[in-house]
């Protein structure tokens, strides 16, 4: 029953995660700055709970200076991804971005090739000839939307940077746990946020702050003129990006707790296609539906063939 429960947290988490950020880009229009103004909240919100977890728990808030390094490694690329990803939802289609997101995590493996000195086998590098095959397939594949825009050159720019600077976020993590023997988690996870936080204020000023902020029609939106007018004098955060914020501090926290339990009850080669890959079926299948992105046939299979790579190499 809790590891039924735990897998349910863990996919729905990572589904409503995509929603919310997709809804936080829907009134950005060409502004800039609230990508950034929406991630500095969620990310402040969402280290607050981590703080909590540590008092709670009775911890002490100390940690060494290899797990204060690896957060603040870990927060620039989330800040950095997280401000990216927003704006290519803004300009792309939603299935396809949610997908290359979720598969820029095999890249920790080979990071762990490079920086780690670990060896690759032959497994693995069939695994990164075919992924890197899949991540081709879905960037230049034609994602028709409900407005009959294809993807293009600017979505996948910021698509392809997304999924660099995520991937390095994982082997961030991964890397932290090793030089500290898997200890100082909450204080890790408390620091990584707290640095994505104060990165994002960052990016949020140099891209104009508040004085950029412009409330915008969303391409979705259905209303009268005189509506958009009355819109247009309502703060952007209010109506936007306090929400998806909200909505993304309490997501991410469920799943970052689901996935840390579920490895006392299941192995990572049962996890990845059970939780990720669940969770991007459910994901493709709201897109298909409700933004109305309808898929070529090869990236179908690019997404299939994807999960089922990434399963191999974490068995092997």
């Amino acid at each position: 029953m809790m590891l039924f429960l735990l897998y349910t947290l863990a996919i729905l988490s990572s589904v409503f995660t995509g929603l919310f950020y997709k809804l936080g880009s829907l009134r950005q229009g060409k502004n800039v700055s609230a990508p950034a103004l929406l991630c500095g909240v969620y990310m402040f919100l969402t280290s607050c709970y981590f703080l909590a977890g540590i008092f709670i728990n009775g911890e002490a808030l100390k940690f060494s200076t290899s797990t204060l390094l690896c957060a603040a490694l870990c927060g620039c690329c989330l800040s950095l991804a997280a401000y990216l990803y927003l704006r290519s939802l803004a300009c792309g289609p939603y299935t396809t971005s949610v997908v290359l997101l979720n598969f820029s995590s095999f890249m920790t493996i080979f990071y762990g090739i490079i920086f780690l000195d670990e060896e690759m086998s032959l497994i693995q590098g069939i695994g990164f000839v075919l992924m890197l095959g899949c991540i081709y397939t879905l960037t230049v594949s034609k994602v028709t939307t409900a407005e009959k825009k294809k993807a293009n050159v600017k979505w996948m720019i910021l698509i392809i940077s997304t999924f660099a600077a995520n991937s390095l976020i994982n082997f961030g993590i991964r890397m932290q746990a090793v030089f500290n023997n898997n200890g100082e988690k909450n204080q890790m996870m408390f620091l990584y946020f707290a640095f994505a936080s104060l990165t994002s204020v960052i990016i949020f000023a140099v891209t104009g702050g508040f004085k950029s902020l412009r409330l915008t029609k969303s391409a979705h939106d259905e209303v009268s003129e005189q509506i958009e007018s009355d819109e247009k004098k309502a703060p952007v955060y209010l109506t936007a990006i306090l929400p998806a914020a909200i909505g993304l501090s309490v997501t991410l926290g469920i799943n970052s707790i689901a996935h840390s339990s579920l490895v006392q009850y299941a192995t990572s080669a049962i996890q990845y296609p059970v939780t990720s890959g669940t969770s991007l079926m459910i994901s493709t299948f709201i897109g298909r539906i409700f933004f109305k992105e309808k898929l070529k046939p090869p990236a179908y299979i690019a997404i299939v063939v994807g999960i089922a790579v990434i399963t191999v190499l974490n068995i092997f």
